[in-house]
């Protein structure tokens, strides 16, 4: 789902906003790169695990999850869009040259995802973490490297959600929700 709302995206601005696939990412299908959708399942496979040791009442799960997606956006875009060039923004924008439309579809397309399995109960594996927090490392430490402080934030914010589920898991008390 996330490579089609990249699909719609890139043809017709919605739900991202107007933007275009440089070739950093080739190869490409209809103008997006395969690597995307892998970028969408590495990502949404990691929030969707680290949400099973937070423990959420099922109704909070769509939101945290979009927004902990939302997030993870608003580290890797400025360098995305900025030094990797791995897309262009056709437009000017409200963050690095995201346009906000950006982060309400990174957010809505999240949303359906985790909507549409928010019945079924994620297996918490002990392994998941480590792939998501090396993707929020990666991103991090080229933010800092390029002095993209809202990356750095957005990374930094990452990292405590990230403990914050830690904690949850091996049964320490800080609760949003309850079961």
């Amino acid at each position: 789902m996330g490579w089609l709302a990249e699909l719609a995206g890139v043809h017709s601005g919605f739900p991202f906003g107007r933007y275009e696939y440089t070739a950093v990412l080739a190869p490409s299908l209809f103008g997006v790169p395969l690597a995307i959708g892998c970028a969408w399942l590495i990502l949404f496979g990691y929030v969707w695990r680290m949400l099973a040791w937070l423990r959420l009442r099922r109704a909070l799960v769509p939101w945290a999850g979009a927004a902990w997606m939302a997030l993870f956006d608003l580290q890797i875009e400025p360098l995305a869009a900025g030094p990797l060039n791995y897309w262009v923004w056709l437009g000017d924008g409200v963050y690095y040259g995201a346009p906000a439309a950006n982060f309400a579809g990174w957010f809505g397309v999240s949303w359906i995802l985790f909507f549409a399995l928010a019945r079924k109960t994620p297996s918490a594996r002990p392994d998941a973490p480590w792939l998501g927090l090396s993707v929020v490392l990666f991103f991090g430490l080229i933010a800092l490297a390029n002095g993209a402080a809202g990356a750095v934030l957005a990374g930094l914010a990452l990292c405590l959600l990230h403990g914050w589920a830690v904690l949850r898991r091996r049964g320490r008390r800080f609760v949003l929700g309850s079961h």
